[in-house]
């Protein structure tokens, strides 16, 4: 196994509180720019690309967010085959299989939750 690499914090502690800064304002500008004043199409890809420089920057390399080989390529394998094995079950049956309540959860009439004591004056 690899030893983990642990980012250092930065020695010129007030350049890192700038550049965080920085990063808040933008990222503020870009949400502000598409959610109110509607002039930025989508915040989201923006904000991803600003995060992965925020990160090269920062750390100096891809590897600190996991963009490096893998230890195992036969685990990799495994759970690929996993994820298209699940893919391959239908989604109706994936739903059914996660909401089923038991039987008596629910009444399956959609009067059943009337009481008497609330039912309306008979004519």
């Amino acid at each position: 196994m690899s030893s983990i690499d642990v980012p250092r914090p930065s020695s010129n502690v007030a350049a890192s509180r700038a550049l965080s800064g920085f990063e808040l304002l933008l990222g503020a500008v870009v949400v502000i720019g598409h959610n109110v004043f509607h002039v930025v199409p989508n915040e989201v890809p923006i904000l991803f690309v600003l995060g992965l420089a925020s990160i090269r920057i920062r750390d100096g390399g891809w590897s600190a967010i996991g963009f490096k080989r893998p230890a195992s390529w036969k685990r990799v394998l495994l759970i690929a085959l996993a994820a298209a094995a699940l893919n391959l079950i239908p989604e109706a049956q994936q739903v059914a299989a996660r909401t089923a309540l038991p039987f008596d959860a629910a009444p399956q009439e959609p009067f059943a939750l009337h009481r008497a004591s609330r039912a309306p004056p008979s004519a």
